[in-house]
């Protein structure tokens, strides 16, 4: 059975890196990291097409860490567009808390990414 997970990172936001850090030192629960996105919705399990197409659609370029790893470089706009066209309006607890996050702690100023993978 193939997995697939999608996940938030930073090329240069020292603080959401110094966050994810601590939060994978103290071993916290999976469903509760910032970085990591809620259950891929609909009827795909599989992060890997839904980001390439979202990526596509807008232009943005698809970075291959390897052929089942993939990095799309966003904005802080970008990343809450994503959440937004992802999950819709009304998403669950950890979306809105995700997306709480980013809209009040990420920087216009900086810049992040979106990484999915299969394993």
């Amino acid at each position: 059975m193939t997995f697939s997970d999608c996940w938030i990172s930073s090329v240069d936001d020292e603080e959401f890196k110094d966050l994810i850090a601590a939060q994978q030192s103290a071993e916290t629960r999976r469903a509760n990291r910032l970085d990591l996105m809620p259950r891929c919705p609909g009827s795909s399990h599989y992060w890997l097409p839904l980001l390439k197409d979202w990526a596509a659609a807008r232009d943005l370029p698809v970075h291959y860490v390897d052929p089942l790893w993939i990095e799309v470089p966003v904005s802080r706009a970008l990343l809450l567009q994503f959440l937004e066209d992802t999950y819709g309006p009304d998403p669950d607890a950890a979306v809105k808390r995700l997306r709480s996050h980013v809209w009040k702690s990420f920087r216009d100023d900086r810049n992040y990414l979106i990484v999915a993978d299969e394993f």
